[in-house]
């Protein structure tokens, strides 16, 4: 054995005696030290925490929400040895969290946004409550109230820090410098800004490598002249306002984005226009940004040549609200996503998806408008998703649906709103999945449901004037419809509490035959179909038996607001 590996290996046996030993939390450096989950650079120690891994590895956090995240995605063999919570009266004292006492209340304004605070005298949290409100939590209560059903992922947005250094930078397009804004970003200060005046800029690709914000006045327009991306961030804490991005020009060869984000953290993107971009805004392998009141406006063209308006690919607790995205490919595309969530946004004359969603577990989409799509709202491959309080309006074609279900388990799909669509609701390989509280209103297909959608509960639902409620491939049903309403039902309710008192099958023998002949759809409004629904209703001989609502509501039901 040579002298070198003898030291090598007492060198690696020491590191494990020393990690072996080390059974306490250590000092965190502020400003050096940086936080394992959301990879931000610790710079307040009163919000700080630790764990201690099944392995003994210690892992520093800037935050209460971040260390929660981080423990509750621990494998469930291997939990963490410690866990450890800065006293915020004493932010050298660590804290044991089973022994801390955590106040929420919306006068804190911790690093990720929870305002969570941590005590170790459980009498000093409950002074602060009495004297300013809130509410006094244990740690199981912190787990919860963070993990609730991950309503509200962790999204920073971030403020600009102090600086010793030149804190702004004005740029103007008719400083007679061939690069204004590369230079600026490259020479201001750690945390500065560097503030565009009014003017188009046609530079090249600008790198942000290091925290900043780029600002602009009305009127500050980069234009990539059919030639380049604009904006390229690599940095964590970015600010991008107020500005204006036009002209990529197209590519076959790579996802080319008006603003992109790489392997970046804590982004703020908000108030900016793209028009006439491939991509708008790209965000991969990203975490923890905030997309906010931007318009994206696609290329002219076919799907085949044009992009998406927010794209994200490999990434997590992002937050994307009140943006609007009209005429791009996929309006919002989810691809390889966490706990994310997507709320407010219009997104509209998408040449494809207004929403495009695949192996994206844990995600909410929340009082969205999707309309006017040409093929609708495709989410596929996931599990856990949550659809609540969104439209879907008038998504028509041959091809084209209110919202596609494929290979969906464990999610809800809640008090949405499907008007005039083409098909709104499509469910193929779907399980395990609720479907409640909707209002399906003058749609062609209000409801598809194959045969391989399996353990679907369908309740409270309101079926009012569509073309065909629910249609299937199949004589065999495997999912419940329990308690929803139908305009066509025409049953009674002898004990009047609301509830009919005989089955309604939703199933039109006349959809049946469409399915096998769509030809036969032009005799949709014929004495002839009226014949064969009251013949069915006579004799249900060729409707699914199985696919029935056994307890079919007799009025609309009263929504909650």
């Amino acid at each position: 054995m040579t002298r070198v590996s003898a030291v090598s290996i007492a060198l690696r046996v020491g590191v494990m005696m020393l990690t072996a030993c080390n059974t306490g939390p250590r000092s965190i450096v502020v400003g050096e030290d940086s936080c394992h989950y959301c990879k931000m650079t610790i710079d307040d120690p009163r919000f700080g925490g630790q764990a201690m891994t099944a392995h003994g590895k210690i892992e520093t956090f800037d935050s209460i929400e971040c260390l929660v995240s981080f423990v509750a995605g621990l494998p469930v063999d291997q939990p963490a040895r410690n866990v450890w919570i800065a006293d915020y009266e004493h932010p050298s004292r660590w804290i044991a969290v089973d022994s801390a006492r955590f106040v929420q209340h919306s006068a804190v304004r911790s690093p990720m946004g929870r305002e969570l605070i941590a005590f170790s005298n459980t009498r000093t949290a409950h002074d602060l409550v009495r004297e300013y409100g809130g509410e006094v939590l244990t740690w199981n209560d912190v787990r919860a109230t963070v993990q609730r059903e991950l309503r509200t992922p962790i999204a920073f947005a971030p403020t600009t820090p102090a600086s010793s250094a030149v804190d702004t930078l004005f740029v103007s397009p008719r400083s007679g410098v061939a690069h204004p804004i590369a230079d600026a970003v490259r020479t201001v200060a750690r945390g500065g800004v560097v503030h565009l005046r009014a003017g188009v800029y046609a530079e090249s690709t600008i790198v942000i490598a290091q925290p900043l914000t780029l600002q602009g006045d009305s009127g500050s327009i980069l234009d990539g002249r059919g030639e380049r991306e604009l904006v390229v961030i690599h940095a964590d804490s970015v600010i991008v306002r107020d500005l204006t991005f036009r002209n990529t020009g197209t590519s076959q060869t790579t996802d080319r984005a008006a603003l992109h984000v790489i392997e970046s953290a804590g982004c703020l993107l908000e108030r900016n226009h793209f028009e006439n971009t491939l991509f708008g805004i790209y965000l991969q392998r990203s975490q923890a940004c905030l997309v906010r009141r931007n318009t994206l406006d696609g290329m002219a063209g076919s799907q085949t040549v044009t992009g998406n308006g927010i794209h994200l690919w490999a990434s997590r607790d992002m937050v994307l609200e009140d943006n609007i995205i009209r005429g791009h490919r996929d309006g919002i595309y989810f691809e390889f996503v966490r706990n994310s969530v997507a709320r407010r946004n219009l997104s509209t004359r998408s040449k494809r998806y207004g929403l495009h969603f695949m192996f994206s577990d844990s995600c909410w989409y929340e009082h969205n408008t999707f309309r006017h799509n040409e093929s609708g709202v495709a989410v596929m491959y996931s599990k856990a998703v949550h659809i609540t309080d969104n439209s879907f309006v008038d998504n028509r074609g041959s091809a084209a649906y209110g919202l596609l279900l494929k290979e969906i388990t464990d999610s809800e799909v809640r008090r949405n709103q499907f008007v005039d669509n083409s098909s709104a609701l499509h469910l193929e390989g779907a399980s395990r999945d609720s479907v409640t509280d909707n209002d399906f209103v003058r749609n062609g297909w209000a409801i598809k449901i194959l045969a391989d959608a399996q353990e679907n509960v369908l309740s409270g639902n309101a079926f009012v004037e569509n073309v065909f409620d629910v249609g299937t491939n199949s004589r065999s049903n495997y999912s419940t419809f329990d308690g929803n309403y139908w305009d066509r039902y025409r049953g009674y309710d002898l004990a009047h509490d609301g509830i009919g008192d005989v089955p309604h099958v939703p199933v039109r023998l006349f959809a049946l035959l469409v399915e096998q002949t769509p030809a036969a759809l032009v005799l949709t409004r014929s004495i002839l179909v009226d014949f064969l629904d009251a013949a069915e209703r006579v004799l249900p001989i060729l409707s699914p038996a199985s696919l029935r609502d056994r307890a079919p509501l007799m009025h609309p039901p009263r929504r909650v607001p």
